[in-house]
């Protein structure tokens, strides 16, 4: 139900890095994916631990916070994680933390490991155009976060203008889209 709910809202289409692909190729790509429910409060990924896997948000919504701070928060069909599917991002520069699901509990989401992603680099279901924007959003999540970090460091002040950025430009399109 949660890999045709993602079919049918074309979210990993509205994902810029994504839109390239032809509806086989994201059909294709959303069948390997692992489904899973998480509890609110639990952390998805941890600010400086390992980074494997792209995450969907099928239902539900998370909070991203840096050094402590909330900084944005992540909705359905939000697409985020896309850093770890590259060599260079093996750390995850947030913390990703379940802030509320469905009436039953939890949030539903959708994760892409890297190993298959690399399957899917290898078999052509995802071309070079796509593997270019993926890397390229996770490099520009990764600025964003580090100067949000940097401005904490300098002022408060700074830390309140940087945290009045789109923390996730992508994300935000991705939404804008979907509505």
């Amino acid at each position: 139900q949660a890999r045709n709910k993602a079919k049918r809202s074309r979210c990993l289409q509205a994902c810029p890095a994504f839109a390239s692909l032809d509806e086989a190729s994201v059909g294709s790509i959303i069948d390997v994916m692992q489904y899973t429910v998480r509890e609110v409060g639990d952390a998805l990924c941890e600010e400086g631990g390992d980074a494997d896997r792209l995450f969907v948000i099928v239902e539900g919504t998370c909070d991203v916070s840096i050094r402590g701070e909330r900084v944005a928060q992540l909705h359905e069909l939000d697409v985020f994680g896309e850093g770890a599917l590259f060599d260079e991002a093996r750390v995850r520069s947030a913390t990703v933390t379940v802030a509320e699901g469905p009436p039953d509990g939890g949030v539903r989401l959708l994760e892409l490991e890297r190993a298959t992603f690399d399957g899917l680099v290898a078999s052509g279901t995802l071309d070079a155009a796509c593997v270019a924007e993926l890397r390229a959003v996770g490099q520009k999540r990764r600025q964003e976060n580090a100067a949000r970090g940097r401005a904490r460091e300098m002022s408060p002040a700074a830390a309140t203008a940087a945290d009045s950025a789109p923390p996730d430009a992508n994300a935000t399109a991705t939404r804008k889209t979907q509505r």
